[in-house]
């Protein structure tokens, strides 16, 4: 199955490279622009892009990601995997691909939700149910 990958920090990125790690490449990775970062407040890319670039994935980093351009392109794969990308996908994104998108998240949801899941999960003591 082909899909594409939307992410765009440290956690997207050990998702990604996890998924590479087990021969799941996806055809296209999603990432969020470069942006000012660190003392010099220079352009970097997002975690998920700089591992795109290291390891030659295609990658899209657009300013604005639902865009009629951004829908076509993900029409020719089977699913989108989501993982810490921070940006609301329209319906028509979502529904290009032939199947319904999945949507990967380190915090017990629902129970946490709001700006910090991850830390209410462990200031609560949550163990994670394998």
């Amino acid at each position: 199955m082909r899909f594409a990958f939307f992410g765009s920090g440290e956690f997207g990125r050990g998702v990604l490279d996890a998924l590479l790690g087990e021969g799941l490449v996806p055809g296209l990775v999603v990432s969020t622009p470069p942006s000012p970062r660190g003392r010099g407040r220079r352009l970097r890319p997002s975690p998920v892009g700089e591992l795109a670039r290291e390891r030659g994935l295609p990658l899209l980093e657009p300013r604005r990601v639902n865009e009629p351009e951004i829908v076509e392109r993900l029409r020719e794969f089977d699913f989108i995997l989501l993982a810490d990308y921070g940006k609301i996908l329209k319906r028509a994104v979502l529904e290009a691909p032939k199947l319904a998108p999945l949507n990967l998240h380190p915090s017990l949801l629902p129970r946490w939700r709001g700006a910090a899941p991850v830390e209410r999960s462990i200031m609560a003591g949550d163990r994670l149910g394998l």
